[in-house]
């Protein structure tokens, strides 16, 4: 299984479904073992230090019941279904 270490602004924004797609690139050699409908778990980096950032982030999380401590960065908080390949490849999230 491969995981994926994100801003937690766009993880938060992928997990949530406020988007559909989560645009990365990886390490040459990655795409050889992935594909369409591959899964891969994705979790945030830390949460910013930045008010405005952070306040988003509380928000996000406190729509769907969640704080920082129900959510800790550095855990895998959620599954990314591989939507498509290309020179940088975009995440789905599938609803899990």
């Amino acid at each position: 299984m491969i995981i994926l270490s994100a801003d937690p602004v766009l993880v938060l924004a992928v997990l949530s479904g406020l988007v559909d797609a989560l645009p990365v690139r990886m390490e040459q050699g990655v795409e050889q073992i992935l594909h369409p409908q591959y899964r891969v778990a994705v979790h945030t980096l830390g949460f910013p230090d930045t008010a405005e950032l952070r306040n988003l982030c509380d928000e996000i999380l406190a729509e769907f019941g969640f704080d920082c401590y129900t959510f800790p960065a550095w855990a895998i908080q959620g599954l990314v279904t591989v939507d498509q390949l290309a020179l940088a490849w975009a995440l789905q999230n599938d609803g899990n």
